[in-house]
């Protein structure tokens, strides 16, 4: 199969999320001004007031709403099957482009194990060979993916606020979550914890 393109990244501003915190706490305050604060202030009383609102909360409480200022967006190379599961999240906003066999495969962990991965190979160049006949004969490319098996790698970019990121983690970062999105939610982990600038991440800091 062919390499990943996947990437991830923070998008937003921790200062919003924490000046929005405290100016809730303390509403006769101007937020510009808890905001102008906190753009100044050192990252460990950052870290200290999203610490301070996420340790109280229980498994099912909701993670405050100003955690919405911030969030993750990246590009996934998931398999076909697998990037079913992944959009099914409702507050995951992702725009797909077409399947294609050209994106190469997600081949499962078993199949290397077993070291049999050779056996998607005459699969693969099956699809692209009765493909290029169906384009030659002017069947559509919508008709044609048909073929394409669930392994085949689909390419979608996507954004995901924080608040929402603590449900798709407690679902997704567990041993029965599907492995190519448990793979995915723990990269996302990784990146809450550069958010959160420290080792616990955001599905840590809640009583689970």
């Amino acid at each position: 199969s062919k390499p990943s393109e996947e990437y991830l990244e923070i998008v937003g501003s921790i200062d919003e999320i924490v000046a929005r915190l405290v100016s809730s706490a303390i509403p006769e305050k101007d937020f510009e001004e808890i905001h102008n604060y906190f753009k100044k202030a050192k990252d460990d009383e950052k870290k200290m007031v999203l610490i301070s609102y996420l340790q109280g909360l229980r498994k099912f409480d909701r993670v405050p709403r100003p955690f919405e200022y911030m969030g993750i967006k990246g590009v996934s190379m998931l398999s076909f099957a697998a990037d079913n599961q992944f959009v099914r999240h409702r507050m995951l906003t992702a725009t797909r482009a077409e399947p294609s066999i050209e994106n190469g495969i997600v081949i499962p962990p078993a199949f290397r194990e077993a070291g049999i991965e050779n056996l998607f190979d005459p699969v693969v160049e099956k699809v692209k060979s009765t493909q290029k006949t169906m384009k030659e004969n002017n069947i559509s490319e919508e008709v044609s993916n048909y073929l394409l098996p669930m392994a085949v790698k689909r390419k979608a970019e996507f954004e995901i606020n924080l608040r929402e990121v603590y449900d798709f983690l407690r679902l997704r970062n567990t041993d029965h979550a599907q492995w190519e999105i448990r793979a995915l939610a723990k990269k996302i982990d990784e990146k809450v914890k550069e958010i959160i600038n420290s080792d616990h991440s955001l599905l840590g800091l809640k009583r689970i």
